[in-house]
């Protein structure tokens, strides 16, 4: 049928019409107050309606200078340092190297089966909420949360690059996100933040001469050749936050957002209308953008591995979850039993179906 369905972290998105095929991010594009180029992740993500923006080289760093924003914002209008900032305990251990580099208090919650999050009832103006739009899917609670939670909601939108926060009807200064463009296209790297309050940019460019390598030796040699030069750029990522490299700009220009978007909402209703019986999550029949996967929770004993032996790529997203959660914990069974089923735009209906049949029989 196929070579079987590849990690979306390597998807290429690369326009075949070459430099002026769809223009995005030019070299010379002004940053701090938003700027929206048609074709762009920053218009498709409603960034057009945000007063400020910048683009890193990586979504931590992204979430990294939100926070330094927030910092710097409430010591210039003479309001009390931030008292906490609150992470929910399903996610990447990655976000947690923010704090400890500004030195800020973190705390973790809950997160239901549901993905919906457990905050603590103590909640007040001077904490921060870090919100995820689990994998592009979580839209509406992202919305419902942040609109009554009485301090900054920042959302990790890096599993949501198409999705829209921009009119989330909150007061001034109280909601920011950040994205990561790597998941969704052939590019080494690449972060953008947008926020109602001035997000400081780093002095320092990126370079992202290193990171092109996986990118390459998947291309030529497959997964197996660029898993140690994969890690490798992954651990660069780690770096203290810079502004986006040229060359990942020059990359993005050439992405066709439009349709990367088109067809992942496509997979995603093909899926859901086939799949959503058998899944304990309660998900939309369709969403206005396109996700970063199907979650799938079935509980059918021994699924991952049968996919895995027919070609299907399914990571567990986040293992140091499984470590650092009780085992009866929520968290716990979420990075365990989640399948994080790909349905980016180099599939079609055809791969789709497949994938389903492998799943259904």
């Amino acid at each position: 049928m196929m070579g079987g369905i590849l990690p979306w972290e390597w998807a290429g998105g690369v326009s075949p019409e070459g430099e002026g095929s769809m223009v995005a991010f030019a070299d010379d594009l002004p940053e701090g107050k938003s700027h929206a180029v048609a074709g762009s992740p920053l218009c498709f993500a409603g960034f057009r309606e945000t007063p400020f923006c910048g683009m890193f080289h990586s979504g931590r760093a992204a979430w990294e200078c939100i926070l330094l924003g927030e910092v710097r914002r409430r010591e210039s209008q003479g309001l009390p340092p931030l008292r906490r900032v609150l992470v929910p305990r399903f996610t990447c251990a990655t976000v947690w190297e923010p704090l400890g580099r500004i030195g800020l208090p973190g705390v973790p919650y809950g997160v239901a089966l549901s993905l919906e999050p457990i905050l603590p009832e103590n909640a007040g103006e001077d904490d921060v909420l870090l919100l995820t739009d689990y994998f592009g899917v979580s839209g509406e609670m992202v919305m419902r949360v942040a609109s009554s939670f009485p301090g900054l909601v920042v959302v990790d939108a890096t599993m949501a690059l198409f999705s829209r926060y921009g009119g989330m009807r909150l007061p001034a200064a109280k909601w920011a996100s950040f994205y990561s463009l790597r998941k969704f296209a052939g590019v080494p790297d690449g972060g953008v933040a947008v926020a109602s309050f001035e997000i400081p940019l780093p002095e320092a460019v990126a370079s992202s001469e290193h990171r092109v390598e996986p990118l390459l030796l998947r291309r030529d040699g497959g997964a197996w050749a660029a898993l140690a030069a994969g890690e490798a750029a992954e651990a660069e990522l780690s770096a203290p936050a810079s502004r986006m490299s040229r060359l990942t700009r020059r990359l993005v220009q050439q992405v066709d957002w439009e349709s990367i978007d088109a067809r992942r909402r496509e997979n995603y209703a093909q899926l859901h209308a086939a799949l959503g019986p058998i899944n304990r999550l309660t998900l939309p029949e369709t969403l206005p953008h396109g996700p970063f996967c199907y979650p799938l929770l079935s509980g059918i004993p021994g699924l991952r591995d049968d996919l895995i032996d027919r070609g299907v790529a399914l990571p567990l997203l986040w293992p140091e979850v499984i470590e650092n959660c009780p085992a009866e914990s929520s968290e716990n069974e979420l990075a365990r039993s989640l399948l994080p089923l790909p349905l980016d735009h180099r599939y079609s209906s055809k791969e789709m179906d497949w994938l389903i049949h492998l799943i259904l029989g």
